[in-house]
């Protein structure tokens, strides 16, 4: 069984990504999967690249207001890049979603997001990834003002205390506002059990698949007082937990 992630280099907060990387393929390796890294070259070998890129811009200028910066395209790619793969099921993940138990499984035959809403870890075959791309621009382009409007509704601050327009459209919000106004764009599954990228520290280590996102890590070195700084704190919780 497959288990693949996607990744590109973005600039020098992502330090230490090697090590992150070579924790990731242990963790699935040593559970019996075959572990697969591609890139953004993988996906600029797609027939679909040019065009996918250039209507993503143009999507998210009309609901951010300028184009994707290039994490927020990478979000989007890294879809086009699993496309690139031979036709069968595998599942694909973050390179921060780390394998604690989960052995092969056989996946859904139907494209799944395994988290919720959340496209940290998913399962399908490469003509299905490649579908979700052209859903991506064909239900966000019909949907322009809707998406704007859910957009609208989003809260965050900025270090003041202050509000602040939502910054970003990626494939994450794309999925939150397809659920919220019940478009039907792809199975998702939660099985909590299994599962976690919730920011939560309670007994997460029990889970067979965790994320370690940002948020994650960082409520888990202040609730241990751990001085978090980049990866270097996200890879000591990691090891701490394999």
């Amino acid at each position: 069984m497959k288990i693949v992630t996607y990744y590109e280099y973005i600039n020098s907060w992502f330090e230490k990504q090697d090590e992150l990387l070579a924790i990731w393929k242990k963790s699935w390796e040593s559970k019996g999967f075959e572990t697969i890294v591609l890139t953004r070259t993988d996906a600029e070998k797609h027939s679909f690249y040019n065009e996918f890129v250039n209507r993503l811009n143009l999507i998210h200028e009309k609901i951010i207001g300028k184009p994707a910066t290039k994490y927020g395209m990478a979000c989007w790619l890294r879809w086009l890049a699993y496309a690139t793969l031979d036709e069968e099921k595998f599942y694909v993940c973050d390179y921060d979603v780390i394998n604690h138990s989960f052995n092969p499984t056989d996946p859904a035959e139907e494209l799944c997001l395994l988290d919720g809403d959340c496209p940290c870890i998913a399962s399908g075959k490469p003509s299905q990834f490649l579908q979700l791309c052209k859903k991506f621009l064909e239900i966000s382009e019909k949907n322009i003002e809707l998406f704007i409007n859910e957009k609208d509704k989003l809260i965050i601050f900025n270090k003041n205390g202050d509000k602040i327009p939502f910054p970003h459209f990626h494939d994450q919000e794309f999925f939150i506002f397809c659920n919220k106004l019940n478009l039907n764009v792809i199975k998702t599954t939660r099985e909590r059990e299994k599962f976690l990228s919730v920011p939560t520290t309670e007994n997460f280590w029990e889970r067979q698949v965790v994320h370690y996102g940002l948020n994650l890590c960082v409520k888990y070195c202040e609730k241990n007082g751990i001085d978090y700084h980049n990866h270097d704190a996200k890879i000591k919780v990691i090891k701490n937990f394999l």
